[in-house]
């Protein structure tokens, strides 16, 4: 499936969205949606956002360009954002704990 600029930025509005929910309400909204499967998790909806993002069709898999680390000061959980996920969510949040305040920090070693 190939997304218009715009849909693929509806799209990872919509995740963050519910990533931002369960972290404070920790109960799916939606749950008719869920019979059947479990509703993915934060670290899983940040990996599905950061794959949105990735280029695909036969190219070598990598991260985009513009890549930026954050770091929660509440539980030191270290994240990054690509530039247009960034323009998508504002200021980014904890995926571990939904701390909204995070500090620009390096890029994790390897």
């Amino acid at each position: 499936m190939k997304l218009t600029p715009n849909e693929l930025a509806t799209v990872l509005a919509a995740l963050r969205y519910w990533q931002t929910n369960l972290a404070v309400a920790r109960t799916p909204a939606f749950r008719g949606h869920f019979e059947d499967v479990p509703p993915l998790n934060a670290k899983q909806v940040d990996d599905l956002c950061e794959r949105l993002n990735m280029p695909t069709a036969g190219k070598k898999r990598r991260r985009p360009d513009g890549k930026r680390w954050f770091r929660c000061p509440k539980c030191n959980h270290v994240q990054g954002h690509t530039a247009a996920t960034l323009q998508t969510i504002g200021d980014p949040f904890c995926n571990e704990c939904g701390h909204e305040k995070m500090e620009v920090t390096r890029r994790p070693s390897r």
